[in-house]
């Protein structure tokens, strides 16, 4: 039980700092307008996709690594729980500034300030934590299929 314990808490961090590694080296490629849309904190096209597909490949690591730390177990079946629950705690205040006007973005934002201020669309961050829930049970059971052996 302490070992699975320690594979969920130990695999969302890691997916965690995965996630936040990736999303700034994404945000240092493309900087505000890549990231933004024109004169906005809206989040473009371009960021939701690639933001998409790195965070389901941390989430597919992450469940694989929840499988190897605690074999046997449903580490990522609970690791996936967790995802769901804190992605839709995370996506509360998403759901309250939808209803705020939008603030004008100016050319060059700084990358925290960017973040704080960043806006997701509604079914984007109520459906991440689905999507990345979906990923984190596929990779742990990539370890059942004899891949990593």
């Amino acid at each position: 039980m302490v070992r699975m314990v320690g594979a969920v808490i130990g695999s969302y961090v890691l997916m965690f700092v995965m996630v936040f590694c990736v999303l700034t080296g994404l945000y240092t490629a493309l900087g505000p307008d890549g990231a933004f849309q024109a004169g906005t904190y809206h989040l473009s096209t371009t960021w939701l996709i690639a933001a998409t597909v790195l965070g389901f490949l941390a989430a597919l690591i992450a469940g694989f690594v929840s499988s190897l730390i605690a074999p046997g177990t449903k580490a990522p079946v609970a690791l996936a729980v967790v995802v769901v629950a804190l992605g839709l705690l995370f996506a509360i205040p998403v759901l309250k500034d939808a209803r705020l006007d939008p603030e004008l973005r100016p050319a060059n934002v700084a990358m925290m300030e960017a973040m704080a201020k960043a806006k997701q669309p509604t079914a984007a961050a109520l459906g991440s934590p689905f999507l990345a829930a979906v990923a984190v049970l596929i990779g742990g059971r990539l370890r059942g299929s004899g891949a990593g052996r």
